[in-house]
């Protein structure tokens, strides 16, 4: 009988940011990364006028909602796409871009999800 060797970890997708990563990779296990896909962000402000300013600078390259944080304590600025096309490559450049917008406006990158 043929001894079952271990199959080796798989390499990181090597996007700087291990959350991302394991996202990627359970993404990559149920479907190709490539078929287009609905890419929703999170953004948290703490003042609506911080979010609203973000809101105005996503609008330009995304879908945006605006919701009251669950907690209470702010809002969430939700830019999202129907068509991304997922690699590591762009979801590094998206993370860079984001965290900046956030952080220019007082507040916080909080990650990403994707539907299958």
């Amino acid at each position: 009988m043929p001894v079952e060797r271990p199959r080796p970890p798989r390499a990181p997708f090597g996007t700087g940011h291990p959350g991302d990563d394991a996202q990627l990779e359970a993404i990559a296990v149920e479907a190709h990364l490539v078929v287009p896909r609905r890419w929703t962000h999170f953004l948290h402000f703490a003042e609506l006028t911080d979010a609203r300013a973000a809101m105005e600078i996503l609008a330009a390259h995304w879908e945006v909602d605006l919701l009251a944080s669950p907690d209470g304590t702010g809002w969430t600025v939700q830019p999202a796409r129907d068509d991304a096309r997922l690699s590591a490559l762009e979801v590094r450049k998206t993370r860079r871009e984001l965290t900046a917008v956030a952080a220019d406006h007082h507040g916080e990158y909080d990650g990403w999800r994707a539907w299958l």
